[in-house]
């Protein structure tokens, strides 16, 4: 025995004393009830099935008298491996599942003096403190797994005296970096796991914006052909003497009409290709969510809906299109409205980070989503609407990302859905 483990003995010793523990009466263990007792081994699933597979392996437990004890950070033993026949013929000792083998109970022993020290620890026959340990050798080795949160605890190996041997703590410690090495090599395969998963993700979503990208191209030159020839002869009849006041009232709505089939095909080609070099200047953009509240009112109070729009005291100034955040509220508004059919309450909600962005909030009383759909949601062509088409959220999506900004969504079924734009001041 080391001299350090020497001096961590004597002092256990000499608080054994103190505290007027008996050696010649077998300590009786604090054991944790059976919810606590399962709550901790699941919190050290992963380890203990590690334990267990390399233990077998390196501890040859078929051959000699030993028991192997798993320890949480707290002296908790959560787990025993070894000889059936051994097993219970250590219960006597306190060695049950959920027993604390700490000092101030049990007297001298390598579980808390490894915990306390944060060494490996041995402790042989007679430097026991209680007699009926006099024919047993005690060895135990603490371990730390920060890629658990810093979880704690100890691998610990009872047997005879006559069976004593040093190799017994080399055993412990190659365990405990074996199944070190094997908690860092699945934590690294699950992020790998994410990675793919989310390249995965975003490969599909690429693709059909390419899809799209290809489709609005023809799309858009078939449709607009047509609509130039349409609005040059409107434009024609317009210019003849004998067309009356009601005439030149229907060719405005005619005009008009056509003017939104343009923007429509406009938006199409958007989510694809949208416009990355638009000129932008320097917007208030309380007012520009302002103008938008006040436009969506009077279809939100024919449906019922209340807009409450929140907004700082002072102006909130963005370098941004702001013809483009009016698309992207009138969306998300609009989206809002048709999300409540027996009325609500809508938030739209502007504020500004110290981090450095100005945030957006969009919030509804609606039907929320499913974490499903949640993640689609943004995708071009999905769609929760009869008559939707998928593509007002994406056209959202990609003019924010375009401003370098982010949405994120908070959904649960039944409890509404609210949209997160954060756009950066710089």
């Amino acid at each position: 025995m080391s001299d350090m483990n020497r001096s961590y003995v004597a002092a256990c010793r000499e608080r054994c004393i103190q505290r007027g523990l008996d050696p010649e009466i077998i300590p009786v263990p604090n054991v944790l009830a059976v919810n606590d007792l399962t709550e901790r081994k699941e919190r050290y699933h992963d380890i203990l099935e590690m334990t267990n597979f390399f233990a077998n392996k390196l501890l040859f437990f078929g051959k000699y008298p030993v028991v192997l004890c798993v320890t949480d950070g707290q002296a908790v033993i959560l787990d025993m491996y070894g000889d059936e026949g051994i097993l219970q013929s250590v219960q006597h000792m306190g060695l049950v599942l959920g027993a604390v083998y700490r000092e101030q109970e049990m007297g001298i022993n390598t579980v808390s003096l490894a915990l306390e020290h944060n060494k490996p620890i041995k402790v042989l026959g007679n430097e026991h403190y209680h007699t009926y340990l006099a024919e047993s050798a005690c060895y135990s080795v603490p371990f730390c797994y920060e890629g658990r949160g810093g979880i704690t605890g100890t691998l610990s190996i009872l047997t005879t005296l006559e069976n004593a041997t040093d190799m017994y703590l080399g055993g412990l410690l190659a365990v405990v970096e074996s199944v070190g090495r094997e908690l860092l090599l699945r934590k690294q395969n699950q992020k790998l796991c994410m990675l793919n998963q989310i390249l995965e993700e975003q490969i599909i979503v690429s693709e059909k914006f390419s899809a799209v990208g290809k489709l609005a191209a023809g799309f858009a030159h078939e449709i607009r052909n047509p609509l130039t020839s349409i609005s040059g002869f409107i434009q024609l009849l317009q210019e003849k003497e004998t067309v009356d006041y009601k005439d030149i009232q229907y060719f405005e709505i005619i005009r008009s009409e056509l003017a939104r089939i343009n923007k429509l095909v406009t938006d199409f080609v958007g989510v694809a290709k949208p416009e990355v070099s638009t000129v932008r200047q320097k917007h208030d953009l309380k007012n520009v969510l302002g103008e938008m509240v006040v436009f969506m009112q009077s279809q939100a109070l024919l449906c019922k809906v209340e807009i409450v729009y929140q907004a700082p005291d002072t102006s909130v100034f963005l370098e941004c299109n702001d013809m483009q955040i009016k698309q992207v509220m009138l969306n998300l508004i609009q989206n809002a409205i048709e999300a409540m059919p027996d009325g609500g309450q809508i938030i739209v909600a502007l504020s500004e980070e110290e981090t450095g962005f100005v945030s957006i909030r969009v919030q509804d009383e609606g039907g929320g989503m499913t974490e499903e759909k949640k993640k689609k949601v943004l995708q071009p062509f999905f769609t929760t609407k009869e008559n939707g088409c998928g593509l007002g959220l994406s056209v959202c999506l990609r003019i924010i990302e375009n401003h370098q900004g982010q949405i994120e969504i908070d959904s649960q079924k039944g409890k509404g859905t609210t949209f997160h734009i954060k756009l950066p001041k710089g």
